[in-house]
C-alpha cells in the first residue's frame, strides 16, 4: 500500500483550479487561476497545514481559570498550558506548524498530567517514550527511530509554554524542564570526488568500483538521466541551501518563494512575503562555479516558458529524498570513510549543507563569513564544525 502523501497542492487542468488535498479524502478547491499563479495557493496550503496541526490542541477556553487555581502547579494541567501556548502562537505563521506538531506529541505523554508532575524523572520518561517511536518523511518507505534530540526540541516547546503561562498567571512554583544534552558528533560530509560521483549517478550512471591498477572509476549505465536531481545536487553543494527552499526557488522574483538574481549574482533563499521562521534563510552570493550552470539552465527554461528552477517537465517537485537516496546508493556513498571513521548510513539531501560548511572551513574561510553565507549563527558553525576542522585557525596557531 503506498504511503500517504499528506497535505499537498494539486492543479486540476480541466477546471483550471488549484486544490488542497489531504488524507481522508479531504479536498478544498481554491479560486480558478492559471498553473503559474501558485503563490496564493501556497499561502492557503500553509494556513490549512497550520490549522490541521493545532486541531488536537484543547480549546483555549479551558485555560480561563480562577487566578488562585491558575497559579497553583498542582491544579493546572499540562494540556491547559499547551493549549494556552498554542493559542498565543496562532498568528505566528512561521513557527505555527512546528509548534502544532510538538504539541501533538507532547499531549500523547503529558495530556493527563499537571504541572507539578513536570520534573526530571518525567522528562526523562518522555524522552524514553518518544525514542521508542518511529517516524518517516512523506513518501519514505523506511521508518527511523525518533532521536533524543527531537524529544529535546519538543521539551523546549513545553518549557516555552510553561514560561508563557507563568508570565500570565504567576505560578507559585515554576517547573523546570530537563532536556537531553546536545551530542557532539562529526557531521557527515562529501569530498569533491564523492560529489562528482553523486552528480554522475543522478545523470544515469552507476559507480561500480575503482580499477586496482589505474585507480580510475568503473562505471556502467543504469537508467535515464534525472536532470532535476542533478540541478538540485549542484545548487545544494555550492550554495548550502536547505532542501525545501531549493525546491521552491524560481528564476523570477516573487513574494512567496526564493529566486536567483542573475544580474547581481545573488541567491535569495526566500521571498520577502514568506513567513519568518527560526531558520535563517539569508541571501548570499551565487557561487562562482555554479553561476555558469544556472545561466545555461535559465536559458533552456526560458525557451520552454518555465519559471521553476527544479522541475520535471515544468511541474514542481514536493520532495527529492528517494531519488537522492537512490543516486547516493549508486555512487557508493552508503558506506564510506568520513574523517577517519567508517560510516554505514544513507546520506540525505541535508548532507550537502554540511558539506558546504565543512569545505569552506577547510579552505580557511572565517567562521563569521561561513555563518552569514549559510544562514547560521557563528556559534552554531563553531559548535557543529569547528571542533572537527581547525584549518581556519592556521593563522592563530602560527602567530
Amino acid at each position: 500500500m503506498p504511503a500517504a502523501r499528506g497535505a499537498h497542492l494539486y492543479y486540476d487542468k480541466s477546471r483550471e483550479q488549484w486544490q488542497i488535498r489531504d488524507s481522508g479524502g479531504y479536498v478544498k478547491r481554491l479560486p480558478r487561476a492559471s498553473a503559474s499563479c501558485r503563490e496564493d495557493a501556497e499561502k492557503a496550503l500553509a494556513v490549512h497545514i497550520a490549522t490541521r496541526r493545532t486541531s488536537s490542541v484543547p480549546s483555549p477556553v479551558l485555560v480561563q481559570l480562577d487566578e488562585e487555581i491558575a497559579s497553583n502547579p498542582k491544579l493546572v494541567s499540562v494540556a491547559q498550558v499547551l493549549a494556552f501556548y498554542g493559542h498565543s502562537k496562532r498568528n505566528d505563521a512561521g513557527n505555527r506548524e512546528f509548534i502544532g506538531i510538538h504539541i501533538e506529541h507532547l499531549l500523547g505523554y503529558w495530556g493527563d498530567k499537571v504541572l507539578a508532575q513536570v520534573k526530571r524523572s518525567t522528562c526523562e520518561g518522555y524522552v524514553e517514550w518518544r525514542c521508542a517511536q518511529t517516524w518517516a518523511p512523506p513518501g519514505a518507505k523506511i521508518k527511523k527511530p525518533v532521536s533524543d534530540q527531537t524529544a529535546a526540541r519538543e521539551l523546549n516547546t513545553l518549557s516555552a509554554a510553561i514560561g508563557v503561562w507563568h508570565r500570565e498567571h504567576m505560578l507559585t512554583a515554576v517547573p523546570v524542564v530537563t532536556r537531553p544534552g546536545k551530542r557532539m558528533k562529526t557531521p557527515d560530509w562529501l569530498t569533491e570526488i564523492e560529489y562528482e560521483r553523486l552528480t554522475r549517478c543522478a545523470m544515469g550512471d552507476r559507480w561500480v568500483a575503482s580499477d586496482v591498477a589505474t585507480r580510475q572509476p568503473i562505471w556502467e549505465n543504469n537508467k535515464r538521466p534525472q536532470e532535476h536531481l542533478a540541478r538540485f545536487i549542484h545548487i545544494a553543494f555550492f550554495q548550502g541551501s536547505r532542501h525545501g527552499g531549493i525546491l521552491r526557488q524560481r528564476w523570477s522574483r516573487g513574494d512567496m518563494h526564493g529566486y536567483f538574481d542573475m544580474t547581481t549574482r545573488t541567491c535569495h533563499r526566500s521571498g520577502p512575503g514568506e513567513p519568518k521562521t527560526r531558520k535563517r534563510e539569508t541571501a548570499c552570493r551565487i557561487h562562482d562555479r555554479l553561476f555558469p550552470m544556472l545561466e545555461e539552465w535559465r536559458q533552456a527554461d526560458r525557451k520552454k516558458g518555465i519559471d521553476l528552477v527544479i522541475h520535471v517537465d515544468g511541474e514542481a517537485i514536493d520532495r527529492i529524498d528517494q531519488s537522492f537516496a537512490t543516486a547516493a546508493r549508486h555512487a557508493g556513498l552508503d558506506r564510506r570513510d568520513v574523517d577517519g571513521s567508517m560510516r554505514e548510513t544513507m546520506p540525505t539531501p541535508h548532507i550537502l549543507r554540511h558539506t558546504r560548511a565543512t569545505l569552506m572551513l577547510l579552505a580557511g574561510v572565517p567562521t563569521a563569513e561561513v555563518a552569514y553565507y549559510l544562514g547560521m549563527t557563528e556559534a552554531m558553525v563553531e559548535t557543529t564544525y569547528g571542533h572537527c576542522h581547525v584549518e581556519y585557525q592556521k593563522r592563530a596557531a602560527a602567530s
